[in-house]
């Protein structure tokens, strides 16, 4: 008997058609016997030891100007907890993944969240892990982690999470940090990239427990020169033992001034010795400043050193290991 059109209607006025024409959607509200909606429906599948899917559906889309749902769930949420859900997988009774009422989602592992993504006010992302309680926050047009986060980089693809070869750090505020372990780390900036054979850059390294600041450049790149400028017009030179200056270049007079010690303020006459040049003849000369006889030097040495005679001029002098010192030169 081909009971096709025949429409079922029970005595609260729900109507099933049997053999709908394809496309008709078919609706209806679930009532209980005695006509009130029913609130929850529950389908309960037998126990099963092959694949059969308790829900099994299929549908074919065929307009593209149509934007198709499959599944939809539309909630009315005049009064609900804030962390209620729309969705709520589970194993065993325990959540493995949900969906909130505000979009976030949690995945979950016995019951407690391993790692959350959610929606936050203007469009933000925030995603969360409780394997070290991180944070990735895209908040504001920018990215925010958590001091505890890293990011880190790796060319094992088996091994991203636990052998990365390059990480970035917080070590505390307002201080960034390069580290993975013991490994000695090289930061490189570049002035010019055509590819891994074809470049100018500088770097920031450390080579056998030495920090070296340089630049190198491969194949069409050219050999660039470093400038150290506070101001942008002076280099200072420092001595690695102590960390005071021991040399000055300055771009503005052309001079180099190199001595021991020294501060930045005893720049000027004070300083004993300085190369430098001539800025309109272009000629480049060593340059002494007189200063009181030194103390004697070591054996097989000879410190040379500029003092006044005691009449107002100039004597070139050479004080050796002895003691004893030589004139070399005086002002006529």
């Amino acid at each position: 008997m081909d009971l096709t059109g025949t429409q079922i209607k029970n005595t609260y006025g729900n109507v099933i058609t049997i053999g709908a024409a394809a496309g008709t959607p078919q609706t209806g509200t679930l009532q209980n016997g005695a006509g009130e909606n029913i609130t929850s429906a529950t389908l309960t599948g037998g126990t099963v030891t092959t694949s059969n899917p308790l829900l099994d559906m299929t549908q074919t889309w065929n307009d593209a100007g149509v934007t198709f749902t499959s599944l939809k769930l539309n909630v009315t949420d005049t009064a609900s907890g804030a962390n209620s859900l729309l969705l709520d997988l589970q194993v065993g009774g325990s959540s493995v993944f949900n969906v909130r009422k505000d979009g976030a989602l949690a995945f979950l592992a016995s019951g407690s969240v391993q790692s959350f993504i959610g929606g936050r006010a203007g469009g933000a992302i925030t995603f969360y892990s409780s394997a070290n309680d991180s944070y990735f926050d895209a908040q504001s047009g920018g990215i925010t982690l958590r001091s505890t986060s890293k990011i880190g980089w790796t060319n094992s693809a088996t091994s991203a999470v636990l052998s990365p070869e390059l990480e970035l750090h917080s070590d505390a505020a307002y201080t960034l940090a390069q580290r993975v372990d013991t490994n000695a780390q090289t930061f490189n900036i570049y002035n010019t990239y055509t590819d891994g054979s074809n470049y100018e850059r500088g770097f920031l390294k450390w080579n056998s427990n030495v920090l070296e600041i340089g630049t190198d450049a491969l194949g069409t790149g050219t050999a660039r020169e470093i400038n150290i400028t506070p101001s942008g017009t002076h280099a200072k030179f420092f001595d690695g033992q102590t960390g005071k200056i021991v040399g000055f270049y300055s771009s503005t007079s052309r001079q180099m001034f190199i001595y021991p010690q020294a501060t930045f303020s005893e720049i000027g006459g004070s300083v004993p010795i300085r190369f430098t040049q001539d800025v309109t003849l272009n000629g480049k000369f060593l340059e002494f400043i007189e200063q009181s006889a030194p103390s004697a030097p070591s054996t097989n040495e000879v410190r040379i050193y500029a003092e006044d005679n005691g009449s107002g001029k100039t004597k070139l002098m050479a004080l050796f290991a002895t003691g004893a010192a030589q004139q070399i030169a005086i002002e006529p």
